[in-house]
């Protein structure tokens, strides 16, 4: 059911993106990759995971930890090169964990990584089973965070809000706004986007 009044934009793709029954990552998601909705790095080149590997071999002798994290594994793919790459001593001591909202991508990572990994649906779940002691990478995923926009006015700064026509055409319309982000001393000439602070699983480290 359409919302009957204007909500801000953050709340609109928040809801696009990750609402449990229509969103986008919970139930419309098919694939990552070349024959998928999108594809990244890590699945046209082997390249990010040696990277990567290189990294956790070096932050794991120093530390001594012994947990890995990825937030946002996609397909499993990176998860699968990092673990792929690393000594095979480090390899046998590593608990992968994998942070993952998405129904759907869980399983592909599932099929691909079977019991090599632990799943959660938290970073704060994840941070206590590891009791705050691990290596964390992820790839590409503040780009899956929703965000406030803003624009500048005659009237100064208004933030975007999303409406919905008798059609459920979605149309965008400004609503003042006291909590302004730091940006807002920039131009005004392209909107300003601030990343949401309730969807950032960043900010639970």
């Amino acid at each position: 059911m359409l919302p009957s009044s204007p909500i801000p934009f953050e709340q609109f793709m928040a809801q696009a993106l990750h609402d449990p029954e229509r969103g986008y990552y919970a139930r419309r998601i098919s694939s990552v990759g070349q024959r998928g909705d999108f594809t990244t790095a890590p699945m046209l080149s082997a390249t990010p995971a040696k990277a990567i590997a290189a990294w956790v071999q070096r932050a794991m002798r120093e530390t001594g930890c012994r947990h890995l994290i990825e937030i946002g594994p996609g397909q499993g793919v990176l998860a699968a090169g990092v673990l792929q790459n690393l000594p095979w001593h480090l390899r046998w001591r590593t608990q992968l964990h994998l942070v993952e909202t998405s129904a759907p991508l869980a399983k592909h990572q599932r099929e691909l990584l079977g019991n090599r990994a632990i799943w959660h649906r938290e970073m704060k779940e994840v941070l206590a089973a590891c009791d705050g002691n691990a290596v964390i990478f992820s790839n590409e995923l503040v780009d899956a965070f929703p965000v406030r926009r803003f624009q500048k006015t005659p009237a100064g700064w208004q933030e975007i809000a999303v409406h919905f026509d008798e059609g459920g055409r979605a149309h965008e319309s400004l609503f003042p706004s006291g909590d302004l982000p730091d940006s807002s001393g920039f131009p005004g000439s392209i909107p300003s986007a601030r990343g949401s602070k309730s969807m950032n699983p960043i900010r639970n480290i």
